[in-house]
């Protein structure tokens, strides 16, 4: 009897232990963007927090896609190809440089050719914080992973998601060495030129 009872003991003591530490559990999430002007085919791995519903949209012209993972209390997770307008826009326009704003919006595609990563970021009106970071895959093909209204305390959590996130891109060579063949031009250097002295 007393030898039921002990192991009863432990069994309680575990269980109420298991539950007083909240281990967070994370999925893997793998999705592949359309072709795209110089990319034949991208993707991308994330490992995120679970607790979300997965989104996908597209929109722009040529049908840009954005994979969305919308988490309770309006937070919120994104990978954006391209020129898409993202989550973000708004917190981008509100809190960062014009310069950072027109390098990373459509219309100012030029600038960004110029950069290979480009990273902004801030706390909203409500104290919460958001974040865009966008790679350059090659001219004007690009691709932002993101959040908008995060807690300081996932802070952490989804930051470490975009350092981790993985990808795989292949490229269209032809495309791109007649691209090389135009890039040469003079003229086409003086514009790259007075972009980056604005």
């Amino acid at each position: 009897m007393k030898r039921t009872l002990f192991i009863l003991l432990i069994g309680m003591l575990f269980i109420g232990c298991s539950t007083a530490y909240k281990t967070e559990i994370y999925k893997t999430e793998t999705e592949s963007f359309t072709a795209s002007i110089y990319v034949k085919s991208f993707s991308y791995k994330i490992k995120l927090p679970e607790g979300y519903k997965r989104l996908y949209m597209t929109s722009g012209e040529g049908g840009h896609d954005t994979y969305q993972y919308k988490y309770s209390k309006g937070m919120l997770f994104y990978v954006a190809e391209t020129d898409v307008i993202t989550p973000n826009k708004d917190n981008i326009r509100n809190h960062a440089s014009k310069r950072d704003f027109m390098r990373r919006f459509p219309g100012f595609r030029q600038v960004l050719m110029t950069c290979d990563t480009i990273t902004i970021k801030g706390k909203d009106k409500k104290n919460r914080y958001w974040k865009e970071v966008t790679y350059r895959l090659y001219n004007d093909d690009y691709y932002s992973f993101g959040y908008i209204n995060v807690k300081e305390s996932d802070l952490d959590k989804f930051n470490k998601v975009i350092d981790d996130a993985k990808i795989e891109c292949v490229f269209d060579e032809e495309r791109i060495a007649e691209d090389r063949q135009f890039s040469t031009d003079s003229a086409f250097q003086e514009l790259l030129k007075s972009l980056d002295d604005q």
